[in-house]
């Protein structure tokens, strides 16, 4: 599992400290009374966390893909010091484009540098000793400094698509080329790329061949191999991989059918945007049985994807089959049977024609001074939604001129719900002001599925320790702070984000974002998450609390609605799962060890890392949520929750596997989800799958694994008009009961056990049929209730008329069933009037209410009290 490579790199720092800044300023510290003579390469190695293992490298693994190049790149820099080279992100800009599937630059690192001669260990080995913090030189003629070198070569790009019999260009100039050594410059560098033929790149030192172009016969990973001759006349091999992928002709009729916005957005977070964005998305159309034209359209909305790893189909995309997961795939259950079933398919044959619309990745101003690139998978919700309001006017038009008077239905699983609640409230209020036709929408339903209306949880603790390993230079965790946790996207929907340190302290500033009945607080949480929130509040007509109107609402929520912390699990066995985890308790505990031997035959296991996610604590208290020892240092990070709602890692609400992603199978069972599930590979994959395929030696101890985490809660999945309330409750009462009405929808379904988020069961499926073919009668709303709910005596008297009820607002009774020894009198939809059958009669009775979604009993004593 590549997931288990991540926390092998994190495993293999035995000296450092937190911060990259920190490590260098901390390293040179020590090294005042030390004579730096020997010190010629300016590439200090100790200087950094080793994640990329450049001392080892050649000696052993010997192998390399772009994501370790790009760590060994930035530890180079780092350790130099930022004075040579250049970082990884900055070399990104140099890369061909993704938009050019076949070509692929490679990289070269050829570099000299040093470390510290120190065994800790055992002192008198090495050169130096550590006292007060300081390290001195020991009398015994050895240096103070070691010199090591590494070669490395490997194509920068891991994935390439390309269509049947099309050349792969592998591109080498010197943009690609690092070297920094004396006496082992490159003379001669050869490359096979997986081909009956050696080809030559330097010759005599200088670069002979830019461009080498291969036709493979078939898809599947390369293995590159580069042998270099220095000038020393000593050599080196080694091996890279890239995976190609190849289409045959017609596998891939057309890409993505495009839509661009005709009203732009100004975001309001960048300082480099200055000026309003039109947003573009991409859809296809998967047509009813025996169709080809658009008439009965329901569009499902893909949600949060940085990167856009997530394409429509698995064709579109450049990773292997058995790493991607579309959205075609997405919307798929397990029936009764045990057999997974596509809703796609059903709707297909219900004669709806589904339109899967990606926000994709695209640039903006190509050829212009203020040309960049627009994430749309993590980019504002404002900018996509003005997107969607272009492709549902377009869907329209394109009904029309098919004499099609269907309506839309428009499907927003997780952020795809707040993209189109955003556009469908939008284009109401143009409407309203203009009365010019092209605002209609012409939405009979809008189905939101386990969207953050009142905000997401990933938890804070998690988030810590990511920063925590971002801190200590790991390319891959920088990225995703960076790029997903740090994305707009995500500070737009967490209620809880990481905004740095104050000591050991995390900064409450953008922690505990809480919303109020009548907008959101101004003076918690995120600024991005404020202002989303009251743009969202505010859009569409008036005291609609930016809710589209003139529609049917209904939620599918993933979250219990009984208050359950229970969760369930299609994916593996058991199904029911055990619990979320508890306040302020631990969720993953990794130790890592490594082998240390003094002499032969005396070796001990050293404790060399640790890493820890806690859960926050109760409401007011403070307590540790990571750690991530590595080495002689360990460091710790506290929180005080000050969210009254609750803690939102265990409160009831869609799960989502985040620790398990992060321990892969290194506690020895399977993942929570297989590889082949939809979220398998995406999302949290972005970190924690192949950070490299070279890492290793150390003995992992996975001491704790508690897997989920609460992602989307169940009262923000179903957006309470007044949400200020804590959220670790049951539901136990009708939402939308005309005499109190909670939500701002008309209709909601929830499980009585959590699910997985943008998860379906048969019977939530089934739920969701009935409402989409309902026109007069709809599926009830979904409301759990037990015998304790049902009002009434525990002893009935022979002779006595007794009456048991259930609260108005509750729910709905089809009909009452009672014990043989009572009879029925009389009843309503929430009340059963009975009374012994006859004077004698005495022992146990009850009475049943039957409504939508289940039963309820009552028992109680007929008759005289037994003593």
């Amino acid at each position: 599992m590549k997931r288990l490579l991540f926390i092998a790199g994190l495993i293999l720092v035995i000296t450092g400290t937190n911060a990259q800044e920190r490590f260098e300023t901390k390293v040179d510290s020590m090294l005042v009374n030390i004579d730096k003579a020997t010190f010629t390469s300016g590439i200090l190695y100790d200087r950094v966390a080793p994640y990329a293992r450049l001392r080892a490298f050649n000696d052993s693994t010997n192998f390399s893909q772009v994501n370790h190049f790009e760590q060994a790149l930035q530890e180079l820099y780092n350790a130099s010091e930022r004075k040579k080279f250049v970082s990884y992100k900055t070399l990104r800009n140099y890369y061909a484009p993704d938009s050019v599937g076949n070509k692929v630059d490679i990289g070269i690192i050829n570099v000299s540098f040093h470390t510290l001669n120190y065994v800790p260990q055992n002192e008198e080995q090495g050169a130096l000793s550590l006292k007060s913090g300081l390290f001195e030189k020991i009398d015994n003629g050895k240096p103070p400094f070691l010199e090591d070198h590494t070669f490395i070569a490997s194509p920068l790009k891991l994935y390439l698509k390309i269509m049947e019999g099309t050349n792969i260009v592998y591109h080498f100039d010197e943009n690609f080329l690092f070297e920094n050594t004396a006496g082992k410059n490159i003379v001669t560098l050869t490359a096979n790329f997986d081909t009956s033929n050696d080809y030559t790149l330097i010759q005599n030192g200088s670069i002979v061949k830019n461009n080498i172009e291969i036709l493979y016969g078939e898809s599947g990973w390369k293995k590159l191999h580069f042998t270099a001759v220095f000038a020393d006349s000593s050599q080196s091999s080694v091996f890279a991989k890239a995976h190609v992928k190849m289409l045959q002709q017609g596998q891939q009729d057309s890409a993505p059918i495009q839509v661009c916005a005709d009203i732009g957005f100004q975001g309001y977070y960048n300082p480099e945007e200055t000026y309003p964005i039109n947003g573009c998305i991409e859809y296809r159309v998967y047509y009813h049985q025996g169709g080809s034209q658009l008439i009965k359209p329901i569009i499902i909305i893909d949600g949060f994807d940085p990167g856009d790893k997530r394409k429509i189909s698995d064709d579109d995309s450049d990773l292997p089959a058995d790493e991607h997961n579309s959205m075609e795939e997405f919307m798929s259950y397990m029936d009764s049977q045990g057999v997974s079933q596509s809703i796609r398919d059903t709707l297909n044959a219900l004669g709806y024609d589904v339109i899967l619309v990606n926000q994709p990745t695209y640039p903006v101003n190509q050829g212009q001074p203020n040309e960049r690139t627009i994430d749309g998978g993590a980019d504002y919700i404002e900018r996509n939604a003005m997107a969607h309001v272009k492709l549902y006017q377009e869907i329209n038009d394109e009904l029309t001129a098919n004499n099609s008077n269907e309506e839309l239905i428009i499907v927003g699983p997780s952020m795809g719900g707040q993209i189109s609640r955003y556009a469908l409230a939008y284009m109401e209020e143009k409407y309203a002001t203009t009365n010019d036709s092209e605002w209609q929408h012409n939405c009979r339903l809008w189905v939101s599925v386990d969207s953050p209306h009142l905000g997401a949880n990933i938890p804070i603790g998690l988030q810590s320790l990511l920063n925590q390993v971002a801190d200590s230079g790991n390319t891959k965790a920088i990225d995703f702070v960076d790029n997903q946790l740090g994305s707009i996207a995500a500070q737009q929907q967490l209620i809880e984000q990481f905004s740095g340190y104050n000591g050991s302290q995390l900064n409450p500033n953008k922690l505990n974002a809480r919303t109020i009945g009548q907008g959101f607080s101004q003076n918690r949480g995120s600024p991005l998450f404020i202002t989303y929130y009251n743009n969202l509040y505010s859009n569409g007509l008036d005291n609609n609390r930016g809710y589209p109107q003139n529609v049917r609402k209904i939620a599918m929520v993933n979250g219990s609605l009984t208050g359950s912390n229970k969760f369930f699990n299609h994916f593996v066995e058991p199904v029911y799962m055990d619990h979320y985890l508890g306040d302020s308790e631990t969720a993953v505990n990794i130790r890592g060890f490594q082998e240390v031997c003094l002499i032969p035959f005396w070796c001990f296991d050293v404790h060399i890392a640790s890493l820890e996610a806690i859960s926050v604590p109760t409401y007011n208290q403070n307590s540790k949520v990571s750690r991530f020892k590595m080495g002689f240092s360990d460091d710790s990070k506290y929180i005080t929750n000050i969210n009254s709602r609750g803690n939102m890692d265990n409160i009831p609400g869609g799960w989502f596997p985040s620790f398990d992603l992060m321990i892969g199978d290194l506690d020895g069972t399977d993942p929570l989800l297989p590889d082949e599930s939809f979220w398998g590979g995406s999302f949290w994959d972005n970190l924690f799958y192949g950070i490299s395929d070279f890492l290793g030696g150390a003995e992992l101890d996975v001491r704790t694994n508690e897997y989920v985490n609460s992602f989307i809660p169940t009262a923000s999945a179903l957006g309470f008009i007044d949400p200020d309330f804590n959220w670790n409750q049951e539901f136990d009462r009708n939402l939308i009961c005309p005499n109190n009405i909670e939500i701002p929808f008309d209709n909601y379904y929830g499980p009585k056990i959590n699910t997985m988020h943008t998860s379906f069961t048969e019977e939530s499926v089934d739920w969701f049929l009935n409402e989409l073919n309902g026109d007069t009668i709809y599926p009830a709303p979904t409301v759990y209730i037990d015998g304790d709910d049902i009002s009434g005596p525990n002893i009935v008297c022979n002779g006595t008329q007794t009456t048991y009820t259930i609260p108005n607002c509750t729910v709905s009774v089809d009909w009452w069933n009672v014990s043989s020894n009572l009879n029925r009198i009389s009843f309503t939809d929430n009340s059963v009037t009975v009374e012994p059958i006859n004077s004698t009669v005495q022992g146990d009775a009850f009475v049943t209410a039957h409504f939508a979604n289940g039963y309820a009993k009552k028992e109680f004593w007929v008759g005289a009290p037994e003593v």
